[in-house]
Formats: structure tokens, C-alpha cells, sequence
């Protein structure tokens, strides 16, 4: 019963302030609508938030090409944190297989600030 009240309530706030409702935001329906755009899913092992079962659901769900990387000791949205520099390298070298060479930021290319560290992950 109470879930069912902070439900609603979260949904009708998200659809007031933000403009969509919770039904709407279904990955797993959307994902094969996506091909032939490469996708890459990164999830955290230790997210209490969303399941890591979601992401093997979205990986089965989604067309070539596709990869999945499962991320030990990571919580959720906490990938980047957690392991940097096989964060940043798995990234550019999915980007860098699936992307044309004038939209991939050559790896030399050093971050400068963290703040500049913090927007290119998002």
C-alpha cells in the first residue's frame, strides 16, 4: 500500500516537473529500436538501485553491436569512480571501434581539471 502511494506521487512529480511519466521510461521496450547504433552497457555489480539482472535484460534486448561490461565493487552510477583508467580505456576503445576517427577524442588528449573529468563522463 505505501509503495503503491510513493509510486504514484513520484510519478505524478515527475510529471509535473520534468514533463514524463514513469511508464515511460522503459528501456527494455526501446532497446532494439536503437540498432544499429552500438551500444555499450555499463553496470556496477554493487548497485542497490537497479539490478545488474537489467543489464543482462538490456543486453539481450538490444541488436549488434553490442557489449556489456559488469563492473565488481561498483554502485550505481559509480562506475567511473571506481575503476578510472579501465573506465576511460574501455570507453575510448568502444568508441574508438564503433565511432568514425573525426567524432573520437584521441586518448593523448589529457583532461586538465577534474571538473572537465566529471562532464565527460556524463
Amino acid at each position: 500500500m505505501l509503495l503503491s502511494i510513493l509510486y504514484g506521487i513520484t510519478d505524478l512529480l515527475l510529471g509535473l516537473l520534468m514533463g514524463y511519466r514513469l511508464r515511460q521510461v522503459e528501456p527494455l521496450r526501446s532497446m532494439a529500436a536503437l540498432a544499429p547504433r552500438p551500444i555499450f552497457i555499463i553496470h556496477g555489480l554493487d548497485d542497490s538501485v537497479v539490478s545488474p539482472q537489467d543489464a543482462y535484460l538490456l543486453y539481450e534486448a538490444a541488436q549488434s553491436p553490442k557489449e556489456l561490461w559488469l563492473l565488481a565493487g561498483a554502485k550505481h552510477g559509480r562506475a567511473y569512480n571506481t575503476d578510472r583508467t579501465t573506465y576511460t580505456e574501455r570507453v575510448l576503445r568502444f568508441f574508438h571501434q564503433h565511432l568514425s576517427p573525426s567524432e573520437v577524442v584521441p586518448p593523448s588528449v589529457a583532461l586538465t581539471s577534474q571538473r572537465e573529468q566529471e562532464v565527460c563522463v556524463l
